[in-house]
């Protein structure tokens, strides 16, 4: 009994999961009361900087933490759209989540706002369209084998190497947070 209960549980997600007729990054799936696919996908991603653009959740019936690319603007309306996907009454979701760590960017070429990998991320330098990096991330002027390059050309978003709350601390010392703020105290020690 036990084993066709999964085994229904099993078919059951497969289809709560899989049944949806609309693809929010899929130009021809999106309707809506007076406008045409082409047209709605458009007013939802179309950017001139990469400040038009904002990462939200992915609209679907099961959250998986996966991000999509929207205009600042229009968030409400691709929110708006989750309507029409057609999830089952008593969802069964898999308990996982993505932790997408892409940003939203315009794409200067194309005027739309894209998800793009953060070490994919063209950064600085004197171009048209310069791109930011994100919070926790610098703009380093670095080829792979750790040269300089020209700052006149895009760079690339690195992590930012923290030390610690204190700001780093001297050999034989440690960060910690003592009476209300961090501190370096003496390995050893507690405060």
């Amino acid at each position: 009994m036990r084993s066709l209960v999964l085994i229904s549980g099993v078919a059951l997600f497969a289809t709560a999961c899989g049944n949806m007729d609309m693809d929010p990054n899929d130009p021809a799936s999106l309707e809506a009361e007076g406008s045409t696919s082409a047209e709605l996908k458009k007013s939802l991603i179309s950017c001139n900087k990469d400040t038009d653009c904002v990462a939200v959740d992915e609209n679907a019936c099961c959250g998986s933490g996966r991000k999509v690319a929207i205009k600042k603007g229009k968030v409400a309306d691709y929110k708006k759209l989750k309507k029409s996907l057609h999830c089952l009454q008593h969802q069964i979701c898999p308990l996982f989540l993505i932790w997408d760590r892409r940003s939203a960017e315009c794409n200067a070429n194309t005027k739309t706002c894209e998800m793009v990998k953060t070490d994919d991320i063209q950064c600085g330098g004197f171009v048209t369209h310069p791109h930011q990096c994100p919070t926790g991330y610098e703009c380093r002027h670095v080829d792979a084998k750790g040269h300089l390059t020209n700052p006149d050309l895009p760079g690339r978003c690195v992590e930012k190497k923290l030390t610690d709350q204190c700001g780093g601390c001297a050999s034989g010392q440690y960060c910690t947070f003592c009476w209300g703020s961090f501190a370096c105290i003496p390995k050893g020690a507690v405060c």
